[in-house]
């Protein structure tokens, strides 16, 4: 008898264990976090769900669904608050299959937690995962992969954390876009995205121990944002970080690699940022300066970056670094410096009498002014540039600019002036092998002179009127000039010359005898039988010189004329010309044969002249030059 009931107490306590088993099984899957009840998408569980969209629909707030491995092809809505877990990430997949226009996973509700997915495949007008008006998600350990637009998008949605995750193949990574898309936590997250890895466009934020590749980083709008130990490598010729119309954010132990910073401000406020050389590039520190004045930099300071804020008398010389942003600073000199590796070398922005001398660049856009005025760029190399640069830009009502003696090759657009800048002055450069124009002028009242401009695809692309365009070279551009509006091709003397002119010259005064027609109401009354070259070396413009000793160079002479006090010598290149005439104001004044070519000029007077020299190769070539000047006595 006892040994029946030992034997009957062991039936039923294997039948309970064999019973309680799977619940044991199942209670190992869920979390910490789970709230609620229990739903299984996939496996092969009693009453599982065959897509997750079900679960979702049979779920309440505080349940957890969990999903086993497999391809789940489907776009999911979510407007409860709920855990959706994954089991493995590679192996289980949210896959969109590139839905038109439908994203991959919608949340509207608060308080959603994601992890443990792959989820790919989401079209270009479709997000993988975008959260709408809610709050408080976590979003951890997901793969992002080969997405044709963001792979997560934050809109009007804060407090949330995104942690551990893996984006790659997508064109975009993470945007938190909006003013009402604050506080939210971003960290050990791997992105190698095809454009912008992350863009922040809120306040209070945080992004720490982050890994950005392909795709640098966006700042635009918002305020008091953190980034703090992250690495940007970028493709050359590309931003690592963007700032833009933000302030008061704080970069604590950033690296970037092969780029640099760019910055957009419409107000001093807006370049104020938090920023030590505890931040570098390619290992170089970042030096960051505000309403400081009498520095200098040097190469012994080794700087990778250079930020200028509010700053007066700051020098800069010698370096290579990958760029220099002039913030509401005045007076600063930039010489002999070299820039690589970064979308923009040399960066101005609500600032005045800068002097960029010198300097060289490669690869992409030169020097970009914007905002400022009385700034001077001279002397600087600007060769190769990528696809989408320029060498000198002028924009945003930039007033007085003046570009001089540089040579500007291979880029789209060699000088761009646009945005209501005028009074801006470009003389004696060289622009040539320009990919779509040399020269792109949207505004007026600007002057293009003694400028050798050819091999461009177009010379001038002109789209306002009151432009003064007179002694310059247009040589062997596939278009001359591309003109609306009606500007003003010639002085009283001279013009401009075009080597697609053949008109005769008959009384032999260097001028062709009829106009050059230009198109749309423009013509060059007065075009040149000859290239002009800069061929006078003594004087020249902007310089003081008294009683013909050394120049001395006066920023501020008037409308930038060379100023003669007393007699002077007009000193010519010597280039084996067999004959140099010597002209003041259309007046021949003096004929030389023999080397060093020269003329002593001690004529009295008190008023504005116009020099001009002509220099003859042979009997039927010559170059001319001319320069503007006061002589005193």
């Amino acid at each position: 008898m006892e040994m029946k009931r030992i034997l009957a107490v062991g039936v039923i306590l294997l039948f309970v264990g064999v019973t309680i088993a799977p619940a044991i099984a199942q209670n190992t899957e869920k979390s910490q976090t789970s709230r609620g009840n229990w739903l299984y998408v996939g496996g092969n569980g009693p009453g599982n769900f065959s897509t997750i969209q079900d679960a979702i629909d049979h779920a309440y707030n505080g349940d957890t669904i969990f999903v086993y491995d497999g391809t789940y092809n489907e776009q999911l809505t979510i407007d409860k608050q709920i855990n959706l877990i994954g089991e493995e990430r590679e192996t289980t997949v949210i896959n969109g299959n590139y839905a038109y226009d439908t994203d991959i996973i919608y949340v509207t509700a608060d308080q959603v937690l994601i992890q443990g997915f792959t989820i790919q495949h989401a079209d270009i007008y479709s997000y993988c995962l975008v959260f709408v008006d809610c709050t408080h998600h976590t979003i951890s350990d997901c793969h992002f992969f080969e997405n044709k637009r963001q792979a997560i998008m934050l809109l009007r949605s804060s407090d949330n954390t995104i942690s551990h995750c893996t984006i790659t193949e997508c064109k975009i990574g993470i945007v938190i876009n909006n003013e009402f898309s604050d506080n939210n936590i971003i960290s050990d997250c791997y992105i190698a995205t095809e454009n912008q890895g992350l863009g922040v466009g809120s306040s209070y934020n945080i992004v720490s121990n982050c890994t950005l590749l392909g795709g640098g980083m966006d700042l635009t709008d918002g305020m008091n944002n953190s980034i703090l130990n992250c690495r940007i490598a970028n493709q050359q010729g590309s931003f690592g970080l963007q700032l833009g119309y933000t302030t008061n954010n704080t970069f604590r132990n950033n690296s970037l690699e092969h780029c640099g910073i760019i910055f957009h401000g419409n107000f001093p406020y807006e370049f104020y940022q938090d920023i030590d050389s505890s931040n570098v590039i390619d290992g170089k520190p970042v030096y960051y300066l505000r309403n400081e004045s009498n520095q200098e930099f040097n190469e012994s300071m080794n700087p990778g970056y250079i930020i200028l804020v509010s700053c007066r008398n700051i020098t800069i010389r010698n370096i290579t670094c990958h760029g220099i942003t002039l913030g509401d600073t005045s007076f600063c000199g930039i010489e002999n410096c070299s820039f690589f590796e970064n979308i923009l070398g040399v960066d101005i922005w609500l600032s005045s009498n800068a002097i960029i001398s010198n300097c060289s660049f490669s690869y992409d856009s030169a020097i970009s002014i914007r905002k400022s005025s009385h700034n001077i760029v001279k002397q600087c190399m600007m060769p190769n540039g990528s696809p989408s640069s320029f060498g000198v830009s002028i924009d945003y009502y930039s007033y007085n600019n003046t570009v001089y003696d540089c040579d500007i090759e291979d880029y789209p657009i060699g000088i761009y002036i646009s945005g209501s800048s005028q009074q801006n002055k470009i003389c004696n450069c060289s622009v040539s092998h320009s990919r779509i124009t040399g020269f792109k002028i949207w505004e007026s009242d600007n002057m293009i002179t003694k400028c050798h401009i050819y091999d461009n695809e177009v010379g001038i692309t002109l789209w306002n009127s009151n432009n003064f365009i007179v002694l310059n070279n247009f040589i062997n551009n596939h278009l001359q000039v591309n003109v609306s509006g009606t500007n003003t091709w010639n002085n009283d003397s001279m013009g401009n010359y075009w080597n697609d002119y053949h008109c005769f010259d008959l009384n032999s005064d260097g001028i062709r005898d009829l106009p050059y027609q230009i198109g749309s109401g423009n013509k060059d009354q007065k075009p040149l039988m000859q290239p002009f070259q800069k061929i006078i070396s003594k004087p020249t413009g902007k310089h003081l010189y008294i009683n013909d000793n050394t120049g001395f160079y006066i920023r501020l002479t008037p409308f930038g004329n060379a100023l003669i006090l007393g007699g002077i010598s007009i000193d010519v290149t010597d280039n084996d010309w067999i004959k140099v005439e010597f002209y003041i104001d259309n007046e021949l004044k003096n004929i030389d044969t023999k080397s060093p070519f020269q003329w002593l000029w001690i004529e009295k007077g008190l008023s504005k002249h116009v020099l001009r020299v002509i220099a003859y190769k042979d009997f039927r070539n010559s170059v001319i030059d001319e320069i503007k000047l006061i002589k005193i006595i």
